[in-house]
């Protein structure tokens, strides 16, 4: 086997790359092998990921492929599960299936506390949590739910979330509505206090909300510009005046 350049030892950790069938993640799948993990490659054609997998066992890694679409909820359940009774809970995840698909991607990088209270807000009928309507996030579920966690482990806000995308439903939760058109839009925000989104949206949200404009590109889910606005260091007074806390 190659040298291990992560200069650790990943022995017994489990680690899931999705995407694993193309060049980067394939070698991702391999680094990680090379270091002790066990490695789940899912990929939307199986026949890929096994490729990558079979090279890694040659190796004298460990390594099993799974054919997965990302964007298919109910088979990431079925592949997740498989990969737990097959190599074990999984330590490590790689997302990097998608490429520049919009529906898949994320500038999140790392799993949070809040992130399980909103799977529970989707999963239990019964949850404590709702989101205030008075307080718009407008974009893609998977960036804009990003934000709406932060929000809601540090200033325990939950913003609704509007999703004004075609073939979204299987990645929206409790807390998120998709929208279709500029009227459902308007009509989805009139009444609140506060939205954040792109610029394009703020000619028809409420003249008397607080708008806090978000940079274009957040909308595709790929955010790295500066100009990103840091919605947690804002002043409570300013982006959350007058809405229920």
């Amino acid at each position: 086997m190659e040298k291990n350049v992560l200069n650790t030892d990943l022995t017994g950790k489990v680690a899931v790359v999705t995407g694993a069938g193309g060049v980067l993640c394939s070698e991702f799948a391999k680094v990680l092998a090379r270091a002790g993990a066990k490695v789940a490659l899912l990929n939307r054609t199986e026949s890929k990921a096994q490729k990558f997998a079979d090279e890694i066992t040659a190796e004298g890694g460990i390594a099993k492929a799974y054919g997965c679409n990302v964007l298919d909820k109910a088979q990431v359940y079925e592949v997740a599960e498989r990969v737990q009774n097959d190599l074990g809970p999984c330590d490590i995840l790689i997302n990097g299936a998608g490429g520049n698909h919009t529906m898949a991607t994320t500038d999140k990088e790392y799993y949070e506390d809040g992130d399980i209270v909103l799977m529970q807000t989707e999963n239990e009928s019964s949850a404590a949590v709702s989101p205030d309507l008075n307080i718009a996030l407008i974009g893609e579920p998977v960036t804009m739910g990003s934000l709406a966690a932060a929000l809601w482990m540090e200033r325990g806000v939950l913003p609704k979330v509007l999703c004004p995308l075609e073939q979204c439903d299987d990645l929206l939760t409790g807390y998120m509505t998709r929208i279709v058109g500029e009227e459902d839009v308007e009509s989805a925000v009139h009444h609140c206090k506060v939205v954040i989104a792109d610029p394009l949206y703020q000619p028809i949200c409420p003249p008397d909300a607080q708008f806090v404009p978000l940079p274009h590109e957040a909308f595709s889910g790929r955010v790295f510009q500066k100009t990103m606005p840091n919605l947690l260091m804002l002043e409570p007074h300013s982006l959350l005046e007058g809405v229920r806390l």
